[in-house]
């Protein structure tokens, strides 16, 4: 199959992250979203990508490369005034091909178990909004090219994607994150060493031995844990962040190249840099004190 994958715009100010978040780009655990995506169309047999991106996107385009690292050929295409040099070249591929999927690069669900449908299939969310993928073997994908598929997606048969990950909220990327922890995203690794049950922790990671971990939980690449912390369930550390002496992390997320002082108590929020989004209390607050956390 040939799959196309969207990239939304970066967020907007009155969005709940704010503005200027590459959603794309955010860490789900280990490794972008975008990262993720790519990897799971690879082992879905995906050979040939094409991704649409809103505008140019250095960092975007870094990861995306030619496609030899995941396995694939992909071609890059910006904003509307390529889309029909878009469309031409997936009709060519099409010809060759058994169907094709498209996505969104900030959401992913389990795309095998719709993939085994085995027919046109719209993946549904939980709460039964309308999912970003679908799925179209056959002549059905160049009828969707050509415009030519029936909008009303009723015509389409849906399978219900009862797991998905997504990181275009803040509630959304703590709610996938922990799925992924807890392994129901089965066919996704994590990149470290379990160093006790539920517990990754990365290359270079530094941990005071004094230090509580429970896992399900994540600290990643050459991140610093000190002493007397407790890193609880559904929490993620991650890369090059530090975590001062005496926090608690549980069900939270410090974003990479994060610093976070001694003696906080963090649950349920996302820290990036020096802006910390409480998600219980669909908040957004920017920390000045480098105390309490910021950059590292």
């Amino acid at each position: 199959m040939i799959a196309l994958i969207h990239c939304p715009k970066l967020s907007h100010p009155e969005s709940a992250w704010g503005a200027g978040v590459d959603t794309c780009l955010m860490n789900m655990v280990d490794r972008p979203m975008l990262q993720h995506v790519l990897e799971t169309l690879s082992d879905c047999g995906v050979r040939t990508l094409h991704v649409h991106l809103p505008g140019g996107n250095a960092q975007r385009e870094d990861l995306l490369g030619d496609g030899s690292r995941w396995g694939m050929s992909i071609r890059v295409w910006h904003g509307e005034g390529e889309r029909p040099n878009m469309e031409a070249a997936m009709l060519e591929d099409l010809k060759e091909s058994d169907g094709l999927i498209v996505g969104s690069g900030d959401s992913l669900p389990q795309l095998q178990q719709l993939l085994d449908a085995k027919d046109r299939v719209v993946g549904i969310r939980n709460d039964g909004t309308l999912g970003e993928w679908i799925i179209l073997p056959g002549y059905s994908g160049i009828r969707w090219v050509n415009q030519q598929t029936p909008t009303d997606m009723a015509k389409i048969a849906t399978r219900q994607a009862t797991l998905w990950l997504e990181t275009n909220t803040p509630t959304a990327l703590l709610e996938s994150q922990s799925l992924l922890l807890r392994r129901h995203f089965s066919t996704v690794p994590l990149f470290g060493l379990e160093i006790k049950p539920g517990v990754w922790a990365a290359r270079g990671a530094k941990i005071d031995s004094t230090a509580v971990l429970e896992g399900p939980a994540y600290i990643g690449p050459f991140a610093m844990v000190g002493a007397d912390c407790r890193i609880a369930a559904g929490a993620v550390i991650g890369e090059g962040s530090v975590v001062e002496a005496g926090t608690n992390v549980a069900r939270s997320c410090v974003a990479s190249y994060t610093r976070v002082g001694r003696r906080l108590r963090l649950v349920d929020v996302i820290v990036v840099g020096n802006i910390l989004h409480a998600v219980r209390f669909a908040t957004r607050v920017a920390l000045n004190d480098r105390v309490l956390a910021s950059a590292v």
